[in-house]
């Protein structure tokens, strides 16, 4: 058995966090580098309160500041993880971006377990 704990904080606790899922999806799904930051860090700019978490102007403008990017490429990495299923258009009450609740960590420490099995020239997964 492999177990690693980690002490993380901000947009490295995101970022972790984030590789280690998108690991787990098919290739053609999983989040680039690029990707990974700009959600680590709107998830760092929300500070773990993903209820009132919204991809609105004013968090663009944040994100935008941290990561020192233009408003085309951080649009571009936006339309490209909506593309992938990870963030939805939210229209009401004003049109804002949610992200997926599956990609959202627990405050404070997140676990998993994760179990691979060779079976049969098969690998099944389970997470």
């Amino acid at each position: 058995m492999i177990k690693k704990r980690q002490y993380l904080k901000g947009r490295e606790y995101y970022k972790a966090h984030l590789v280690l899922l998108s690991s787990l999806i098919p290739e053609g799904a999983r989040l680039t580098l690029a990707e990974t930051e700009v959600l680590a860090a709107f998830m760092e700019v929300y500070n773990g309160l993903f209820d009132k978490a919204h991809i609105t102007l004013e968090t663009r403008a944040r994100v935008r500041s941290l990561l020192k990017m233009s408003s085309a490429s951080l649009s571009q990495h936006i339309t490209s993880m909506r593309a992938k299923g990870y963030i939805v258009l939210n229209k009401a009450p004003r049109k804002t971006f949610n992200i997926k609740e599956f990609l959202i960590p627990e405050n404070g420490k997140q676990q998993y377990m994760i179990e691979f099995i060779y079976e049969d020239n098969k690998q099944v997964l389970e997470v």
